[in-house]
Protein backbone atom coordinates (compact mmCIF):
# COMPACT_ATOMS: atom_id res chain seq x y z
CA UNK A 1 0.00 0.00 0.00
CA UNK A 2 1.10 3.15 -1.01
CA UNK A 3 1.84 6.18 1.31
CA UNK A 4 -1.58 7.92 1.73
CA UNK A 5 -0.39 10.79 3.15
CA UNK A 6 2.90 13.45 2.51
CA UNK A 7 4.27 16.10 4.28
CA UNK A 8 7.57 18.06 3.08
CA UNK A 9 8.75 21.30 3.68
CA UNK A 10 9.39 23.50 0.59
CA UNK A 11 10.48 26.53 -0.90
CA UNK A 12 8.02 29.29 -2.08
CA UNK A 13 9.66 29.31 -5.35
CA UNK A 14 9.62 25.87 -5.68
CA UNK A 15 6.12 25.44 -4.78
CA UNK A 16 4.88 28.68 -7.11
CA UNK A 17 7.20 27.19 -9.88
CA UNK A 18 5.62 23.78 -10.27
CA UNK A 19 4.73 22.68 -13.27
CA UNK A 20 1.40 20.76 -12.62
CA UNK A 21 -0.06 24.56 -11.01
CA UNK A 22 -2.54 24.52 -8.25
CA UNK A 23 -6.78 24.69 -9.30
CA UNK A 24 -9.27 25.98 -6.13
CA UNK A 25 -11.77 23.59 -6.41
CA UNK A 26 -15.13 24.66 -7.59
CA UNK A 27 -16.74 23.50 -3.70
CA UNK A 28 -14.15 25.37 -2.13
CA UNK A 29 -15.21 28.94 -0.32
CA UNK A 30 -14.40 32.21 -2.07
CA UNK A 31 -11.37 34.36 -1.69
CA UNK A 32 -12.47 35.93 1.89
CA UNK A 33 -8.78 37.57 2.93
CA UNK A 34 -9.40 41.74 4.43
CA UNK A 35 -7.04 44.32 4.29
CA UNK A 36 -5.98 43.35 7.84
CA UNK A 37 -4.77 39.97 6.85
CA UNK A 38 -2.70 41.44 3.85
CA UNK A 39 -1.47 43.97 6.01
CA UNK A 40 -0.14 41.38 8.62
CA UNK A 41 0.93 38.90 6.15
CA UNK A 42 3.36 41.67 4.04
CA UNK A 43 4.34 43.32 7.39
CA UNK A 44 5.70 39.71 8.95
CA UNK A 45 7.28 39.39 5.44
CA UNK A 46 9.03 42.48 5.69
CA UNK A 47 10.49 42.29 9.12
CA UNK A 48 11.81 38.89 8.55
CA UNK A 49 13.35 40.08 5.19
CA UNK A 50 14.70 43.58 7.07
CA UNK A 51 16.06 41.35 9.93
CA UNK A 52 20.09 40.35 10.03
CA UNK A 53 19.40 36.83 11.35
CA UNK A 54 18.23 35.89 7.92
CA UNK A 55 16.57 32.91 9.23
CA UNK A 56 13.74 33.01 6.64
CA UNK A 57 9.91 32.80 6.86
CA UNK A 58 7.54 29.94 7.92
CA UNK A 59 4.30 30.67 5.48
CA UNK A 60 2.47 27.82 7.10
CA UNK A 61 1.23 24.85 5.57
CA UNK A 62 -1.00 23.88 2.65
CA UNK A 63 -3.15 20.64 1.76
CA UNK A 64 -3.76 19.44 -1.72
CA UNK A 65 -4.56 16.31 -3.44
CA UNK A 66 -2.55 15.01 -6.26
CA UNK A 67 -4.79 12.66 -8.03
CA UNK A 68 -3.89 10.58 -10.81
CA UNK A 69 -5.22 12.03 -14.19
CA UNK A 70 -5.58 15.95 -12.52
CA UNK A 71 -2.82 17.66 -14.65
CA UNK A 72 -3.35 20.48 -11.41
CA UNK A 73 -2.94 19.63 -8.06
CA UNK A 74 -6.02 20.69 -5.83
CA UNK A 75 -6.24 23.27 -2.92
CA UNK A 76 -7.64 21.87 0.38
CA UNK A 77 -6.22 24.42 2.34
CA UNK A 78 -4.45 27.26 1.87
CA UNK A 79 -6.02 29.15 -1.04
CA UNK A 80 -6.39 32.37 0.86
CA UNK A 81 -1.85 32.26 1.04
CA UNK A 82 -1.23 31.82 -2.09
CA UNK A 83 -4.17 34.09 -3.54
CA UNK A 84 -2.47 36.59 -1.64
CA UNK A 85 1.13 35.42 -2.79
CA UNK A 86 -0.24 35.61 -6.24
CA UNK A 87 -1.28 39.04 -5.69
CA UNK A 88 2.02 40.36 -4.41
CA UNK A 89 4.00 38.98 -7.22
CA UNK A 90 1.58 40.54 -9.59
CA UNK A 91 2.19 44.02 -7.34
CA UNK A 92 5.81 43.47 -7.44
CA UNK A 93 5.91 42.93 -11.09
CA UNK A 94 3.53 46.40 -11.52
CA UNK A 95 5.62 48.27 -9.27
CA UNK A 96 9.17 47.32 -11.45
CA UNK A 97 7.45 48.15 -14.30
CA UNK A 98 6.08 51.79 -13.55
CA UNK A 99 9.39 52.40 -11.91
CA UNK A 100 12.56 51.38 -13.47
CA UNK A 101 14.45 54.26 -15.16
CA UNK A 102 14.08 54.71 -18.49
CA UNK A 103 17.82 54.30 -19.39
CA UNK A 104 17.20 50.52 -17.96
CA UNK A 105 14.57 49.65 -20.08
CA UNK A 106 16.18 47.31 -21.83
CA UNK A 107 16.34 43.49 -22.81
CA UNK A 108 17.60 43.12 -18.98
CA UNK A 109 14.52 44.79 -17.34
CA UNK A 110 11.94 42.92 -19.60
CA UNK A 111 13.67 39.70 -18.24
CA UNK A 112 13.62 40.36 -14.77
CA UNK A 113 9.64 41.47 -16.27
CA UNK A 114 9.37 37.65 -17.46
CA UNK A 115 11.33 36.22 -14.25
CA UNK A 116 8.70 37.63 -12.39
CA UNK A 117 5.67 37.01 -14.14
CA UNK A 118 6.68 33.13 -14.52
CA UNK A 119 5.10 33.05 -10.54
CA UNK A 120 2.03 34.15 -12.30
CA UNK A 121 2.27 32.36 -15.26
CA UNK A 122 3.41 29.13 -16.80
CA UNK A 123 5.02 30.29 -19.72
CA UNK A 124 5.16 26.61 -20.91
CA UNK A 125 7.61 24.35 -22.35
CA UNK A 126 7.47 23.49 -26.17
CA UNK A 127 9.99 21.06 -25.40
CA UNK A 128 8.58 19.00 -22.66
CA UNK A 129 5.02 20.00 -24.03
CA UNK A 130 4.08 22.09 -21.24
CA UNK A 131 1.23 24.51 -22.27
CA UNK A 132 0.95 28.15 -20.83
CA UNK A 133 -1.06 28.18 -18.05
CA UNK A 134 -1.82 30.07 -14.72
CA UNK A 135 0.47 29.08 -12.02
CA UNK A 136 -3.19 29.42 -10.26
CA UNK A 137 -6.64 29.12 -11.09
CA UNK A 138 -9.09 30.08 -8.68
CA UNK A 139 -13.01 29.29 -8.71
CA UNK A 140 -14.73 29.93 -11.99
CA UNK A 141 -16.93 32.50 -10.69
CA UNK A 142 -13.99 35.08 -9.89
CA UNK A 143 -11.39 33.50 -12.28
CA UNK A 144 -11.96 36.10 -15.09
CA UNK A 145 -11.92 39.14 -12.95
CA UNK A 146 -8.58 37.69 -11.26
CA UNK A 147 -6.83 37.14 -14.49
CA UNK A 148 -8.27 39.87 -16.56
CA UNK A 149 -6.66 42.07 -13.93
CA UNK A 150 -3.69 40.48 -11.61
CA UNK A 151 -2.98 38.52 -14.21
CA UNK A 152 -2.33 40.95 -17.19
CA UNK A 153 -1.51 44.08 -14.49
CA UNK A 154 -3.91 45.81 -15.26
CA UNK A 155 -3.82 48.34 -12.12
CA UNK A 156 -3.85 51.70 -13.52
CA UNK A 157 -7.65 51.94 -13.20
CA UNK A 158 -7.70 50.85 -9.59
CA UNK A 159 -5.32 53.49 -8.68
CA UNK A 160 -6.63 55.88 -10.58
CA UNK A 161 -10.48 55.33 -9.31
CA UNK A 162 -8.38 55.16 -5.63
CA UNK A 163 -8.55 58.22 -3.88
CA UNK A 164 -6.43 57.57 -0.05
CA UNK A 165 -8.12 54.32 1.09
CA UNK A 166 -9.30 51.44 -1.24
CA UNK A 167 -12.74 51.60 -2.19
CA UNK A 168 -15.03 49.75 1.13
CA UNK A 169 -17.96 47.33 -0.08
CA UNK A 170 -21.00 48.41 1.07
CA UNK A 171 -22.67 46.29 3.65
CA UNK A 172 -26.13 46.08 4.50
CA UNK A 173 -25.27 44.16 8.15
CA UNK A 174 -21.68 44.11 10.06
CA UNK A 175 -22.10 40.16 8.89
CA UNK A 176 -22.79 40.26 5.65
CA UNK A 177 -19.75 38.49 3.25
CA UNK A 178 -17.42 40.95 1.41
CA UNK A 179 -17.21 40.65 -2.53
CA UNK A 180 -14.68 38.68 -3.23
CA UNK A 181 -14.05 40.75 -6.41
CA UNK A 182 -13.37 43.64 -4.44
CA UNK A 183 -11.64 41.97 -2.00
CA UNK A 184 -9.07 41.37 -4.47
CA UNK A 185 -9.47 44.67 -5.81
CA UNK A 186 -8.58 46.56 -2.58
CA UNK A 187 -6.47 43.91 -1.19
CA UNK A 188 -4.20 44.59 -4.20
CA UNK A 189 -4.18 48.18 -3.70
CA UNK A 190 -3.35 48.08 -0.26
CA UNK A 191 0.24 45.76 -1.34
CA UNK A 192 0.86 48.28 -3.92
CA UNK A 193 0.76 51.41 -1.15
CA UNK A 194 2.88 48.92 1.23
CA UNK A 195 5.54 48.61 -1.69
CA UNK A 196 5.63 52.25 -2.59
CA UNK A 197 6.31 52.96 0.98
CA UNK A 198 8.48 50.91 1.84
CA UNK A 199 10.46 50.66 -1.40
CA UNK A 200 9.40 53.75 -3.53
CA UNK A 201 11.85 53.43 -6.23
CA UNK A 202 14.60 51.54 -5.06
CA UNK A 203 14.23 48.59 -7.81
CA UNK A 204 17.26 47.09 -6.36
CA UNK A 205 15.78 46.53 -3.12
CA UNK A 206 12.56 45.37 -4.24
CA UNK A 207 14.73 42.75 -6.12
CA UNK A 208 16.47 41.64 -2.62
CA UNK A 209 13.37 41.08 -1.47
CA UNK A 210 12.15 38.72 -4.35
CA UNK A 211 15.23 37.10 -3.90
CA UNK A 212 14.00 36.58 0.38
CA UNK A 213 10.69 35.62 -0.95
CA UNK A 214 11.72 32.90 -3.35
CA UNK A 215 14.44 31.63 -1.70
CA UNK A 216 14.06 32.05 2.12
CA UNK A 217 10.29 31.63 2.11
CA UNK A 218 8.97 28.08 2.85
CA UNK A 219 5.56 26.44 3.33
CA UNK A 220 4.74 22.78 4.70
CA UNK A 221 3.22 21.25 1.77
CA UNK A 222 0.91 17.93 2.80
CA UNK A 223 -0.12 15.92 -0.31
CA UNK A 224 -3.29 13.52 -0.18
CA UNK A 225 -3.92 10.85 -3.24
CA UNK A 226 -7.63 12.01 -3.13
CA UNK A 227 -10.59 13.63 -1.69
CA UNK A 228 -11.51 11.69 1.02
CA UNK A 229 -8.06 11.51 2.95
CA UNK A 230 -7.32 15.15 2.60
CA UNK A 231 -10.62 15.18 4.12
CA UNK A 232 -9.56 13.67 7.08
CA UNK A 233 -6.73 15.87 7.12
CA UNK A 234 -8.90 18.91 6.66
CA UNK A 235 -11.33 17.84 9.25
CA UNK A 236 -7.99 17.33 12.09
CA UNK A 237 -6.56 20.97 10.84
CA UNK A 238 -10.32 22.52 11.81
CA UNK A 239 -10.47 21.15 15.09
CA UNK A 240 -6.96 22.35 16.26
CA UNK A 241 -8.52 25.97 15.10
CA UNK A 242 -6.97 26.88 11.88
CA UNK A 243 -9.35 29.10 9.66
CA UNK A 244 -11.12 25.71 8.07
CA UNK A 245 -15.00 26.11 8.16
CA UNK A 246 -17.36 22.51 8.90
CA UNK A 247 -18.76 23.40 5.64
CA UNK A 248 -16.52 23.27 3.45
CA UNK A 249 -15.97 19.78 4.06
CA UNK A 250 -20.13 19.32 4.39
CA UNK A 251 -20.36 20.73 0.98
CA UNK A 252 -16.92 18.61 -0.76
CA UNK A 253 -18.97 15.53 1.21
CA UNK A 254 -22.25 16.48 -0.13
CA UNK A 255 -21.55 17.41 -4.00
CA UNK A 256 -18.25 16.32 -4.69
CA UNK A 257 -19.12 14.09 -6.97
CA UNK A 258 -21.76 16.44 -8.75
CA UNK A 259 -19.72 18.65 -10.42
CA UNK A 260 -19.33 22.11 -10.46
CA UNK A 261 -21.76 22.94 -13.50
CA UNK A 262 -24.52 21.39 -11.51
CA UNK A 263 -27.12 23.71 -10.68
CA UNK A 264 -27.23 22.74 -6.85
CA UNK A 265 -23.46 24.60 -6.20
CA UNK A 266 -25.07 27.85 -7.87
CA UNK A 267 -27.48 28.07 -5.03
CA UNK A 268 -24.85 26.65 -2.23
CA UNK A 269 -22.80 29.48 -3.56
CA UNK A 270 -25.78 32.45 -3.11
CA UNK A 271 -27.02 30.89 0.28
CA UNK A 272 -22.53 31.28 1.23
CA UNK A 273 -22.77 34.73 -0.60
CA UNK A 274 -25.87 36.31 0.94
CA UNK A 275 -25.31 34.88 4.90
CA UNK A 276 -21.62 35.24 4.79
CA UNK A 277 -19.27 32.65 5.85
CA UNK A 278 -20.19 32.97 9.61
CA UNK A 279 -23.88 32.79 9.01
CA UNK A 280 -23.58 30.32 6.71
CA UNK A 281 -22.09 28.23 9.41
CA UNK A 282 -24.89 29.36 12.15
CA UNK A 283 -27.47 27.71 9.24
CA UNK A 284 -26.52 24.14 9.87
CA UNK A 285 -26.13 24.78 13.05
CA UNK A 286 -29.79 26.29 13.38
CA UNK A 287 -30.76 23.60 10.84
CA UNK A 288 -29.49 21.08 13.14
CA UNK A 289 -31.06 22.63 16.34
CA UNK A 290 -34.65 21.84 14.43
CA UNK A 291 -34.01 18.39 13.46
CA UNK A 292 -32.37 17.26 16.74
CA UNK A 293 -34.35 19.34 19.02
CA UNK A 294 -31.57 19.50 21.76
CA UNK A 295 -27.90 20.98 22.87
CA UNK A 296 -25.15 20.16 20.69
CA UNK A 297 -23.12 17.57 22.02
CA UNK A 298 -20.23 16.95 19.42
CA UNK A 299 -18.95 18.97 16.80
CA UNK A 300 -20.97 20.51 14.22
CA UNK A 301 -19.57 18.16 11.31
CA UNK A 302 -20.24 15.03 13.67
CA UNK A 303 -23.53 16.15 14.51
CA UNK A 304 -24.89 17.27 11.38
CA UNK A 305 -23.64 13.86 9.76
CA UNK A 306 -25.62 12.27 12.42
CA UNK A 307 -28.83 13.98 12.12
CA UNK A 308 -28.86 14.26 7.91
CA UNK A 309 -27.32 11.31 7.23
CA UNK A 310 -30.13 10.17 4.62
CA UNK A 311 -30.42 13.80 3.01
CA UNK A 312 -26.74 13.85 2.50
CA UNK A 313 -27.39 11.01 0.40
CA UNK A 314 -29.73 13.11 -1.48
CA UNK A 315 -28.04 16.06 -2.12
CA UNK A 316 -31.20 17.94 -4.37
CA UNK A 317 -33.12 17.36 -1.23
CA UNK A 318 -31.19 18.63 0.95
CA UNK A 319 -30.02 21.99 -0.61
CA UNK A 320 -33.77 22.98 -1.81
CA UNK A 321 -35.87 21.58 0.55
CA UNK A 322 -33.99 22.36 3.78
CA UNK A 323 -30.69 24.55 3.21
CA UNK A 324 -32.41 26.91 0.77
CA UNK A 325 -36.04 27.82 2.67
CA UNK A 326 -33.98 28.15 5.86
CA UNK A 327 -31.48 30.18 4.52
CA UNK A 328 -33.87 32.63 3.07
CA UNK A 329 -35.61 32.94 6.29
CA UNK A 330 -32.63 33.25 8.13
CA UNK A 331 -31.66 36.40 5.91
CA UNK A 332 -34.94 37.75 6.48
CA UNK A 333 -34.21 37.34 11.00
CA UNK A 334 -31.21 38.46 10.63
CA UNK A 335 -31.94 42.13 8.08
CA UNK A 336 -35.51 42.08 9.53
CA UNK A 337 -36.24 42.24 6.36
CA UNK A 338 -39.64 39.86 6.05
CA UNK A 339 -42.34 41.02 3.67
CA UNK A 340 -46.03 40.33 2.91
CA UNK A 341 -48.50 40.90 0.02
CA UNK A 342 -49.91 43.39 2.55
CA UNK A 343 -47.67 45.59 3.06
CA UNK A 344 -48.33 47.08 6.50
CA UNK A 345 -48.13 44.08 8.19
CA UNK A 346 -44.59 43.30 6.96
CA UNK A 347 -43.69 45.77 9.66
CA UNK A 348 -44.98 44.98 12.91
CA UNK A 349 -43.15 41.56 12.27
CA UNK A 350 -40.26 43.16 11.49
CA UNK A 351 -40.51 45.48 14.74
CA UNK A 352 -40.73 42.36 17.07
CA UNK A 353 -37.72 40.57 14.87
CA UNK A 354 -35.76 43.61 15.81
CA UNK A 355 -35.92 43.47 19.30
CA UNK A 356 -34.84 39.78 19.43
CA UNK A 357 -32.24 40.79 17.66
CA UNK A 358 -30.69 42.99 20.65
CA UNK A 359 -31.73 39.62 23.11
CA UNK A 360 -27.96 38.51 23.97
CA UNK A 361 -27.96 35.47 22.50
CA UNK A 362 -29.39 33.25 19.47
CA UNK A 363 -31.12 30.31 20.77
CA UNK A 364 -34.79 31.64 19.46
CA UNK A 365 -33.28 31.86 15.86
CA UNK A 366 -33.91 28.41 15.38
CA UNK A 367 -37.85 28.16 16.02
CA UNK A 368 -37.98 31.39 14.28
CA UNK A 369 -36.70 30.56 11.17
CA UNK A 370 -38.29 27.52 11.05
CA UNK A 371 -41.50 29.09 12.22
CA UNK A 372 -40.90 31.76 9.23
CA UNK A 373 -40.36 29.30 6.69
CA UNK A 374 -43.23 27.46 7.67
CA UNK A 375 -45.77 30.50 7.74
CA UNK A 376 -44.25 33.39 5.89
CA UNK A 377 -47.25 33.51 3.23
CA UNK A 378 -49.78 34.22 7.04
CA UNK A 379 -48.32 37.62 8.48
CA UNK A 380 -51.03 37.68 10.86
CA UNK A 381 -50.30 34.45 12.57
CA UNK A 382 -46.31 35.40 12.10
CA UNK A 383 -47.15 38.55 14.03
CA UNK A 384 -48.73 36.35 16.90
CA UNK A 385 -45.47 34.31 16.85
CA UNK A 386 -42.99 36.59 17.08
CA UNK A 387 -44.27 38.97 19.72
CA UNK A 388 -45.45 35.54 21.80
CA UNK A 389 -41.73 34.55 20.69
CA UNK A 390 -40.00 38.10 21.80
CA UNK A 391 -42.32 37.62 25.23
CA UNK A 392 -40.60 34.18 25.98
CA UNK A 393 -37.18 35.14 24.93
CA UNK A 394 -37.17 38.54 27.38
CA UNK A 395 -38.31 36.49 29.87
CA UNK A 396 -35.51 33.78 29.47
CA UNK A 397 -33.07 36.54 28.73
CA UNK A 398 -34.62 39.16 31.65
CA UNK A 399 -34.21 36.16 34.70
CA UNK A 400 -31.25 35.13 33.63
CA UNK A 401 -31.85 31.21 32.33
CA UNK A 402 -29.03 28.82 31.56
CA UNK A 403 -27.80 28.20 28.21
CA UNK A 404 -29.17 24.23 28.48
CA UNK A 405 -32.81 26.11 29.91
CA UNK A 406 -33.08 28.26 26.81
CA UNK A 407 -32.83 25.50 24.37
CA UNK A 408 -34.58 22.60 26.42
CA UNK A 409 -37.54 25.79 26.23
CA UNK A 410 -36.83 26.08 22.83
CA UNK A 411 -36.89 22.63 21.97
CA UNK A 412 -40.67 22.56 22.72
CA UNK A 413 -41.50 25.41 20.64
CA UNK A 414 -39.86 23.65 17.75
CA UNK A 415 -41.58 20.41 18.53
CA UNK A 416 -44.66 22.11 18.65
CA UNK A 417 -44.08 24.39 15.50
CA UNK A 418 -43.51 20.85 13.61
CA UNK A 419 -47.14 19.72 14.71
CA UNK A 420 -50.86 20.57 13.50
CA UNK A 421 -51.82 24.35 14.34
CA UNK A 422 -53.02 27.71 13.53
CA UNK A 423 -53.79 31.22 14.67
CA UNK A 424 -57.02 29.40 16.46
CA UNK A 425 -55.15 26.81 18.13
CA UNK A 426 -50.94 28.07 18.26
CA UNK A 427 -48.46 26.31 20.40
CA UNK A 428 -48.93 26.27 23.94
CA UNK A 429 -45.21 26.08 24.81
CA UNK A 430 -44.74 29.92 23.55
CA UNK A 431 -47.33 30.56 26.66
CA UNK A 432 -45.56 31.85 29.65
CA UNK A 433 -46.72 29.85 33.18
CA UNK A 434 -48.42 31.86 36.12
CA UNK A 435 -44.93 31.36 37.88
CA UNK A 436 -42.88 32.63 34.83
CA UNK A 437 -44.79 35.61 34.94
CA UNK A 438 -44.61 36.53 38.42
CA UNK A 439 -40.48 35.84 38.22
CA UNK A 440 -40.42 38.37 35.27
CA UNK A 441 -42.41 40.76 37.05
CA UNK A 442 -40.44 40.09 40.56
CA UNK A 443 -37.39 41.05 38.17
CA UNK A 444 -38.61 44.10 36.29
CA UNK A 445 -39.71 45.23 40.17
CA UNK A 446 -35.96 44.82 41.28
CA UNK A 447 -33.15 46.97 41.36
CA UNK A 448 -32.85 47.05 37.35
CA UNK A 449 -29.93 49.61 37.21
CA UNK A 450 -27.78 46.79 39.29
CA UNK A 451 -28.35 44.05 36.71
CA UNK A 452 -25.92 43.85 33.11
CA UNK A 453 -26.34 46.76 31.16
CA UNK A 454 -27.42 45.17 28.23
CA UNK A 455 -30.03 44.10 29.42
CA UNK A 456 -30.71 46.66 31.68
CA UNK A 457 -30.98 48.31 28.07
CA UNK A 458 -33.16 45.76 26.74
CA UNK A 459 -35.55 46.61 29.52
CA UNK A 460 -35.94 50.59 29.45
CA UNK A 461 -35.63 51.05 25.74
CA UNK A 462 -38.55 48.60 25.73
CA UNK A 463 -40.65 50.20 28.48
CA UNK A 464 -39.63 53.41 26.48
CA UNK A 465 -41.47 51.65 23.12
CA UNK A 466 -44.20 50.18 24.81
CA UNK A 467 -44.98 53.45 26.49
CA UNK A 468 -44.88 55.21 22.64
CA UNK A 469 -46.88 52.45 21.00
CA UNK A 470 -43.58 51.59 19.23
CA UNK A 471 -42.76 54.25 16.83
CA UNK A 472 -39.39 55.52 18.73
CA UNK A 473 -35.63 54.27 17.06
CA UNK A 474 -32.74 54.52 19.13
CA UNK A 475 -29.28 55.03 18.19
CA UNK A 476 -27.63 53.20 21.36
CA UNK A 477 -24.42 54.77 21.02
CA UNK A 478 -25.52 58.52 22.17
CA UNK A 479 -28.07 57.12 24.39
CA UNK A 480 -27.65 56.90 28.41
CA UNK A 481 -29.61 55.79 31.35
CA UNK A 482 -30.04 58.63 34.29
CA UNK A 483 -30.96 58.44 37.55
CA UNK A 484 -33.84 60.82 38.54
CA UNK A 485 -33.02 60.87 41.61
CA UNK A 486 -28.83 61.25 42.27
CA UNK A 487 -26.92 58.06 43.38
CA UNK A 488 -24.93 61.18 44.99
CA UNK A 489 -26.89 64.14 45.70
CA UNK A 490 -24.51 67.26 46.71
CA UNK A 491 -24.80 67.87 50.86
CA UNK A 492 -26.74 71.17 50.55
CA UNK A 493 -28.85 69.59 47.90
CA UNK A 494 -32.71 69.81 48.44
CA UNK A 495 -33.30 65.85 48.08
CA UNK A 496 -31.71 65.12 51.31
CA UNK A 497 -34.30 66.82 52.80
CA UNK A 498 -36.91 64.61 50.66
CA UNK A 499 -35.44 61.50 50.87
CA UNK A 500 -34.25 59.74 53.97
CA UNK A 501 -31.84 57.13 53.39
CA UNK A 502 -33.56 53.80 53.60
CA UNK A 503 -36.30 55.49 51.10
CA UNK A 504 -33.62 56.37 48.70
CA UNK A 505 -31.95 52.55 48.79
CA UNK A 506 -35.10 51.33 48.30
CA UNK A 507 -35.74 53.52 45.13
CA UNK A 508 -32.60 54.94 43.64
CA UNK A 509 -32.22 51.48 41.47
CA UNK A 510 -35.74 50.79 40.59
CA UNK A 511 -37.49 51.16 36.73
CA UNK A 512 -39.59 54.47 38.13
CA UNK A 513 -36.30 56.24 38.82
CA UNK A 514 -34.47 55.81 35.95
CA UNK A 515 -34.97 57.86 32.58
CA UNK A 516 -33.42 57.59 28.62
CA UNK A 517 -31.45 60.46 28.15
CA UNK A 518 -28.65 62.14 25.36
CA UNK A 519 -25.35 61.43 26.47
CA UNK A 520 -24.46 65.15 26.10
CA UNK A 521 -27.52 66.18 28.33
CA UNK A 522 -26.36 63.61 30.98
CA UNK A 523 -22.91 64.96 31.81
CA UNK A 524 -24.80 68.38 32.23
CA UNK A 525 -27.03 68.24 35.45
CA UNK A 526 -27.12 64.83 36.89
CA UNK A 527 -26.52 65.88 40.63
CA UNK A 528 -29.30 68.80 39.92
CA UNK A 529 -32.44 69.37 41.96
CA UNK A 530 -35.63 67.85 40.79
CA UNK A 531 -36.63 71.33 38.97
CA UNK A 532 -33.75 72.61 37.50
CA UNK A 533 -32.97 69.31 36.37
CA UNK A 534 -35.83 68.36 34.15
CA UNK A 535 -35.66 71.78 32.84
CA UNK A 536 -32.35 70.77 31.22
CA UNK A 537 -32.76 67.23 30.57
CA UNK A 538 -36.24 68.36 28.30
CA UNK A 539 -35.03 70.94 26.62
CA UNK A 540 -32.61 70.77 24.51
CA UNK A 541 -31.63 72.93 20.86
CA UNK A 542 -34.51 71.26 19.52
CA UNK A 543 -37.47 71.22 22.70
CA UNK A 544 -38.42 68.63 24.68
CA UNK A 545 -37.41 65.19 24.68
CA UNK A 546 -38.23 62.34 22.80
CA UNK A 547 -38.44 59.82 24.91
CA UNK A 548 -41.90 59.10 26.56
CA UNK A 549 -40.63 57.59 29.43
CA UNK A 550 -38.23 60.48 30.16
CA UNK A 551 -40.90 63.05 29.12
CA UNK A 552 -43.34 61.63 31.10
CA UNK A 553 -41.36 61.27 34.11
CA UNK A 554 -39.84 64.87 34.46
CA UNK A 555 -43.67 66.21 33.42
CA UNK A 556 -43.79 65.17 37.64
CA UNK A 557 -44.49 68.60 40.01
CA UNK A 558 -42.50 66.91 42.23
CA UNK A 559 -40.39 64.10 42.82
CA UNK A 560 -41.17 62.41 46.10
CA UNK A 561 -40.93 58.43 47.33
CA UNK A 562 -44.80 58.42 46.88
CA UNK A 563 -44.03 59.94 44.08
CA UNK A 564 -41.72 57.69 42.95
CA UNK A 565 -43.74 54.52 44.04
CA UNK A 566 -47.20 55.62 42.54
CA UNK A 567 -45.10 55.94 39.57
CA UNK A 568 -43.55 52.50 39.55
CA UNK A 569 -47.07 50.96 39.43
CA UNK A 570 -47.80 52.62 36.31
CA UNK A 571 -44.68 51.48 34.50
CA UNK A 572 -45.09 48.04 35.36
CA UNK A 573 -48.92 48.23 34.79
CA UNK A 574 -47.18 49.01 31.01
CA UNK A 575 -44.89 46.14 31.15
CA UNK A 576 -48.00 43.92 32.42
CA UNK A 577 -50.31 45.26 29.83
CA UNK A 578 -48.12 44.53 26.43
CA UNK A 579 -45.95 41.85 27.81
CA UNK A 580 -49.20 40.20 28.99
CA UNK A 581 -48.04 39.66 31.93
CA UNK A 582 -51.39 39.74 34.32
Amino acid sequence: MGKQIEAKEQLLSDILLSDSGYDIPWYQRPYAWEEEHVTDLFDDLYRAYKSMTREGYFLGSIVLTDEQGNTAKSIIDGQQRLTTLTILFACIAYHVKKNETDDKKDDKKDTYEKLLMRYIINPGDETRDVDPKPRLSIRARDRVYFEGYVHDLKFDEWLMTDSKQPEKPKRKSKKIKLDPQKLIKNNTITILKRIESHFNKDISALKMFVKFLTNECSLVVISTPNKETASRVFSVMNDRGLDLQPTDIIKADVMGEIGQSNSLNEIWEEMEDNLGRNDFLNLFIYVRMIRAKEKTKESILKEFNKHFRDDIQDPSKLIKKILKPYSDALLMVRNSSYESEIEEKSEPVNSYIDWLIRINNSDWIPPAIQFLEKYKENPDYLLYFFKKLERLSAYLYICSKSANKRIERYAKVIKEVEGTHDLQNPPQSLELTDDEKKEMLDALSSNVYNIPAQKRNYIIHRLDTFMSDGNITYNTRTLTIEHVLPQKPDKDSEWLKIWSKPQSEKWLHKLANLVLLNRSRNAQAKNYDFDKKKTIYLKGNTGLSTYPLTIKAYDKTEWTPKVVEEWQSELLDVLKEKWGLA
